[in-house]
């Protein structure tokens, strides 16, 4: 459903072909949102190009008499016609429309929001405020939901909501140009908490529904935590029900994710990497490999393998030997010394440092034990 979300971003109201649409979002997702009202179908006028000539002109749609089964007729968009017509089925024809009030509507309903949706003043552009959920002690905060959290102003938006009377959820479809910085400081829940729908919506037996991640924005308290998730859009703590969802169900859009939950009982961490084909690929690591590629992920700072509190307090004596054997197993090498998140930062020896780098789009999770289990 990530790609609906990067559509909605680009434009107030997007439209789509529908076959389009299935191919890049999968059937389960367009249904989803048709029954949601997120989206509704309607019928185009245009048709891709395709041509041999690469105008990249969208084709017109008309009539095509006499043909029963293919009623329609996709011309060339150019005035000298460059290429031939394309008989298209109605159903060839169908686009979704898709508006951020709709899909602004169906959140609220899934979030059980009260209040109606409005437009935000002028000073919030592509910004709705959605209605208000109620929190411990029955205290009401706002839930907004924005299209532009990729402008350089949405840093002023977050902090005009930490300076209002209310606290307030902000909502973007995805996390993509946002600036990272926000992404860190407001990924908890506090006066103003930032999350993204391609986080807390998914498609479940044919419906909208709320992810994992999504019923937690519902809980006003954690519940008994099991371990706390260290990702690209921030920390959360996982009760055991949330553990299993986020195995079950979220694991598999990460690039890299790692599961050292048990670790600190004595038992082996899990891995998975995505590889150069894509896939996801099953690894073993150790608990001093697990803890000392988390440290660095923790750390996101350029660190030497002997400074690693994890491999001190264990007393290793090659660090190094350790991060690179970790590395091995879960990253994935980009050229003859580079690797794609994991890098190596000079130095011989036990000068050798580390930096976890990954680059733009790279979705990763670490599972790990509270901090007071370690």
């Amino acid at each position: 459903m990530r790609d609906f979300f990067v559509l909605l971003q680009r434009a107030d109201a997007p439209a789509v072909l529908e076959g389009e649409a299935r191919s890049a979002w999968g059937d389960a997702a367009v249904d989803a949102l048709l029954r949601a009202g997120v989206v509704r179908r309607d019928a185009a006028d245009w048709h891709p190009c395709g041509g041999p000539h690469g105008f990249g002109c969208p084709r017109r749609v008309r009539e095509n008499p006499g043909d029963a089964k293919r009623p329609l007729l996709a011309v060339c968009g150019q005035r000298a016609p460059a290429c031939g017509p394309v008989p298209l089925a109605r159903g060839e024809a169908s686009q979704l429309l898709a508006s951020l009030p709709d899909l602004g509507r169906a959140v609220g309903r899934l979030l059980g929001l009260e209040g109606e949706l409005a437009p935000c003043d002028a000073s919030m552009p592509h910004t709705l405020q959605l209605g208000r959920r109620r929190g411990e002690g029955g205290a009401a905060g706002d839930v907004l939901l924005t299209r532009a959290a990729w402008e350089p102003g949405f840093g002023g938006l977050l902090a005009e909501r930490a300076a209002h009377p209310r606290p307030s959820l902000v909502l973007a479809p995805t996390a993509a140009h946002v600036r990272s910085d926000l992404v860190a400081r407001y990924a908890a829940p506090g006066r103003v908490q930032l999350a993204f729908l391609e986080d807390i919506l998914t498609a479940r037996g044919g419906e909208l529904a709320l992810s994992e991640g999504g019923r937690a924005l519902l809980e006003p308290a954690a519940r008994a935590s099991l371990c706390r998730a260290l990702t690209d859009r921030g920390e959360r703590a996982l009760d055991r029900a949330a553990y299993d969802a986020f195995l079950r169900d979220e694991a598999h859009a990460f690039d890299f994710v790692l599961d050292a939950v048990d670790v600190s009982r004595g038992r082996h961490a899990t891995a998975w990497r995505r590889d150069e084909r894509g896939g996801l690929e099953r690894v073993e690591l150790t608990r001093h490999e697990a803890e000392a590629l988390a440290e660095l992920v923790e750390r996101a700072a350029v660190t030497r393998a002997g400074e690693l509190a994890c491999l001190r307090a264990a007393g290793v004596h090659d660090a190094v030997r350790v991060v690179e054997r970790a590395r091995q197993k879960v990253d994935v090498r980009v050229a003859r010394y580079a690797w794609r998140a994991f890098a190596t930062i000079g130095g011989r020896g036990d000068e050798r440092a580390y930096h976890f780098a990954p680059p733009p789009g790279f979705r990763y999770a670490c599972l790990l034990p509270p901090h007071d289990a370690r």
